[in-house]
């Protein structure tokens, strides 16, 4: 019973969401998942992989198919859940998870104070915890709040969104 209340909690944050292996994910999910993996997931990166995920020309197609293969090749079969969010449904998780303020909206005025970027010249995904993470009190969004708080200033409604499991 207690397996079936989780999976049906977890069905309302995750709905339309894929599982799918890192080697089945779409191009732009692994190379989102790169840019936080080089500087935390236990990979033998060579030595032209900088731990800082800001030093690699993410936009140089070689350098990041050299990231995904050598992930691949260590984390090739690890799952994800993968998909399009509704930023309300975000917004719900974050809530749940993360929140000790009344109102959403001053909540967002109060991040956007200190974050100028703008990242809506593509909609790069964000990520999710997994429940096991947010069990043991983690944020909802392991990665990406700037880019979260960026979509929602610019009305995106729809963001997408990869999810450790």
């Amino acid at each position: 019973m207690k397996s079936t209340i989780k999976r049906i909690l977890r069905e309302e944050y995750d709905k339309g969401l894929t599982l799918s292996t890192f080697n089945n994910l779409p191009y732009e999910y692994k190379r989102s998942l790169m840019t936080y993996m080089v500087s935390g997931e236990p990979v033998e990166w060579t030595e032209d992989v900088p731990s800082d995920p800001s030093l690699i020309d993410w936009y140089n197609e070689d350098v990041v198919n050299d990231i995904i293969e050598q992930y691949t090749n260590v984390h090739g079969n690890k799952k994800f859940l993968y998909g399009i969010m509704n930023t309300n449904d975000i917004i719900k998780g974050i809530k749940k998870y993360d929140f000790d303020w009344d109102d959403f909206n001053e909540y967002h005025q109060w991040y956007q104070a200190d974050n100028p970027y703008d990242h809506t010249d593509s909609l790069f995904p964000i990520m999710l915890s997994s429940d096991k993470d947010l069990e043991s009190g983690g944020e909802y969004i392991e990665d990406g709040w700037h880019r979260f708080h960026s979509y929602i200033k610019n009305g995106i409604t729809n963001i997408p969104v990869i999810k450790f499991v």
